[in-house]
Parts: structure tokens; C-alpha cells; sequence
């Protein structure tokens, strides 16, 4: 801001700079909030299409646990000597089979939710990626999955935070294991 103790032009000059100044304060304050605004809905609009997808990945396992636990009840509602124990018990495995995809499913987003601050470092992706295949190799092998690791000529680094790097990209291995199926590559 000027000084506007002078009462001629310059006085004037002065007092519509400092005008200018808080019209520019004003509207930057009012940016500012807009954009509080729009961060909040996008939160909003996230949180939103997060629950869609959470609840979209719940239904079918509950589905099939209903279905299993109907078929289980209506199992031993016959006589004792007419209880097919071979189905009643596939029935319970199925049920437990879908518990524990509910847990995995919830256990995931819970992981999401929660997770720590980066601590980033400079991290060379190819030995990164050597390293992960070579701790993953029995499991692959297990698997009769083939793979290879094709790294640039040119070794890169990326400033990330090794161990989140390093889990997302098993995960990335174990998806890619399963879509691929035994004799895989």
C-alpha cells in the first residue's frame, strides 16, 4: 500500500493504487475460497464414487452368502438320514470363501485409507524391479509363470518412497500372475 497524504495527483494516483490493491486482495481471497469450495467437492464427489465401488465389490460376495446360507438351511431342514454332508459342507466352504474375500476386499480399502506418508529417496527402477522379480521368482515358478525383466539401456530413478513403490508393484505382479493363469508369460 501507498501513503496517500498528498491532495493532488499524485495523492490521487495513490489512493486508486491502493484501491486496485485491496480490489485484488478481495478477489484473490474469493479464488481462494472458490477453490476451498471445489476441493471440497471433489472430496465429496471422491468419497462418493469410492462408496459406489465399495459397495458394487460387496454385494457379490454377500450375494453368494445368502445364496450358500439358503441352500445350507434348506440342507438341514430335512430329515437327518436325507442330509447330504458332501453338499453341506461345500455349502459352508463356499460361505467361508466369500468371508474371507469380504475381509481381503475390506482389509484393501482400510489399507487405502490409512496410508503413511511417502518417504521418498531416489530409487533406481531397474534394480527395484530385479529385486521384486527375484523375491517373487518361487511364487511365479509355483505358479508356472514365466517372466523377464526387459529395463531401459539407460538406468532411471524416481523419487519415491521404496517401500509403497515396491508394494504396489507386487501387487501389480500377483494381478498380472492371475490374468496370465498357469503357462503364462
Amino acid at each position: 500500500r501507498l501513503p496517500e497524504i498528498r491532495d493532488d495527483d499524485l495523492g490521487a494516483i495513490a489512493s486508486e493504487f491502493n484501491a486496485m490493491a485491496d480490489a485484488i486482495s478481495n478477489r484473490d481471497e474469493q479464488l481462494k475460497n472458490q477453490q476451498a469450495r471445489l476441493l471440497q467437492r471433489e472430496q465429496l464427489a471422491t468419497v462418493g464414487k469410492m462408496s459406489a465401488q465399495i459397495t458394487h465389490e460387496l454385494r457379490n460376495p454377500l450375494s453368494s452368502i445368502g445364496l450358500n446360507s439358503e441352500l445350507l438351511l434348506e440342507e438341514l431342514e430335512q430329515p437327518v438320514q436325507a442330509i447330504d454332508l458332501i453338499a453341506s459342507r461345500e455349502l459352508l466352504r463356499n460361505i467361508t470363501k466369500e468371508v474371507d474375500r469380504l475381509r481381503d476386499i475390506t482389509e484393501e480399502y482400510l489399507q487405502f485409507s490409512r496410508l503413511p506418508r511417502p518417504d521418498r529417496t531416489l530409487i533406481r527402477l531397474d534394480l527395484l524391479g530385479q529385486e521384486i522379480l527375484e523375491f517373487m521368482s518361487s511364487e511365479l515358478d509355483q505358479s508356472n509363470v514365466k517372466w523377464r525383466i526387459d529395463a531401459d539401456a539407460t538406468p532411471r530413478d524416481v523419487n519415491a518412497d521404496p517401500n509403497q513403490l515396491r508394494s504396489a508393484i507386487i501387487n501389480l505382479i500377483r494381478n498380472a500372475k492371475e490374468a496370465v493363469g498357469p503357462g503364462g508369460h
